[in-house]
C-alpha cells in the first residue's frame, strides 16, 4: 500500500544517506587503536565499508531489475490473452508507468537506477583509490550498469534499444576522466597534501609532453561521440567518417605516455570497426524492404 512504499522509500533514503556519515564517523571508532596503525586500519575499515555498501546496492539494483522484468513479462502476457490493443502497445512501449505499477511505486524504477549508479561508483573508487587498480577496471564494472532501468526520470528515455548506451559513455568517460586527473590534477593535488603522494608516481611531466598528451586525447573523442550516437539511435551512417577517424586512433595508441589514452584508442578503433559493420547489416537489413 501507500505506507508500505512510503516506508520503503525512507529505508531506501536513510541507506543511501548512512555511507556518508558512517565514513566521515569512522576516525572517531579507532581512537583505541595505537596512533602508529591508525592511519593503516582506517584506510581498512574505509574500504570495506565502500565494499560493503557497493555489494548491498548491487543486491538492491538486481533485485529491483528483477523485479520490474516479471511484472512487464506478465503485463505483455495478460495484454496478449485478453487481446486488447491498448494493453498491447502500453506494454511493447514500457509506459511511463514502469511494469503497470501503481503511482506510489513508479519510485522503485529510479531507487532502482540509483542504487546501480551508486554501486558502480563506489566499485571504480574502493578497486582505484584502495586496491590501487588499473583504469582497465572500468571495462570489468561497467557492465553492472545494464540494471538500468526506464523510469520517470532522468532515465525516461533508456530503453531496451539504448541498454549498452550507458556502459560505452562511463567507460569513455571514465578513462578520460582519468587522463586529465593524471595529466592536471594529481601532482597539484599530491603538492597541496591534498591526497597522498603516491609510492610509485610517476617523475614530473614537462610541458612538451603535456601537450602531446592532451592533443592525443582530443583526438580519440570524436571516434567515440560518433560511436556514443550510434549507440543511442542505431542509424546507419556514412563510412566515410569512419575511414578518417580511424587512422587516428592508431596514433594515440603508438605515441601516449598514459595508459588510460592508450586504452581510448584502442577502444576507438574497436568501436569504429564494430560500427562499421553494425552500419552495414542495418543498410543491407533496410534494403530488403526498399
Amino acid at each position: 500500500g501507500l505506507l508500505g512504499g512510503l516506508g520503503m522509500q525512507v529505508v531506501f533514503v536513510l541507506f543511501v544517506a548512512m555511507l556518508p556519515m558512517a565514513y566521515m564517523l569512522q576516525p572517531s571508532m579507532l581512537r583505541a587503536i595505537p596512533a602508529n596503525y591508525r592511519a593503516e586500519a582506517l584506510e581498512l575499515r574505509r574500504a570495506g565499508l565502500l565494499g560493503m555498501h557497493a555489494a548491498l546496492s548491487l543486491l538492491i539494483a538486481l533485485v529491483v531489475k528483477l523485479k520490474i522484468s516479471r511484472s512487464e513479462a506478465e503485463a505483455a502476457a495478460g495484454g496478449v490473452r485478453q487481446g486488447n490493443a491498448a494493453l498491447r502497445v502500453r506494454a511493447s512501449a514500457g509506459g511511463s508507468k514502469v511494469g503497470g505499477a501503481p503511482p506510489e511505486a513508479e519510485w522503485v524504477a529510479s531507487a532502482g537506477n540509483v542504487a546501480a549508479l551508486l554501486s558502480l561508483a563506489l566499485a571504480l573508487h574502493l578497486c582505484v583509490g584502495h586496491l590501487n587498480a588499473s583504469c582497465s577496471i572500468v571495462f570489468a564494472l561497467s557492465p553492472i550498469l545494464l540494471l538500468l532501468h526506464q523510469d520517470t526520470g532522468l532515465l525516461s528515455a533508456l530503453t531496451d534499444k539504448q541498454r549498452y548506451f550507458p556502459l560505452v559513455a562511463v567507460s569513455v568517460f571514465f578513462l578520460a576522466a582519468s587522463a586529465v586527473y593524471e595529466l592536471l590534477l594529481r601532482r597539484y593535488m599530491e603538492q597541496h597534501h591534498l591526497i597522498s603522494r603516491s609510492k610509485f608516481g610517476a617523475p614530473p611531466m614537462s610541458t612538451m609532453h603535456l601537450v602531446k598528451n592532451l592533443g592525443l586525447l582530443a583526438i580519440t573523442l570524436p571516434g567515440h561521440a560518433m560511436f556514443g550516437k550510434f549507440m543511442w539511435y542505431f542509424k546507419h551512417t556514412r563510412d566515410i567518417y569512419w575511414v578518417l577517424l580511424l587512422p587516428l586512433n592508431v596514433l594515440p595508441a603508438v605515441l601516449t605516455d598514459l595508459p588510460a589514452i592508450r586504452l581510448l584508442s584502442a577502444l576507438g578503433i574497436a568501436a569504429g570497426c564494430l560500427q562499421l559493420f553494425l552500419s552495414d547489416r542495418i543498410r543491407k537489413h533496410g534494403l530488403q524492404f526498399v
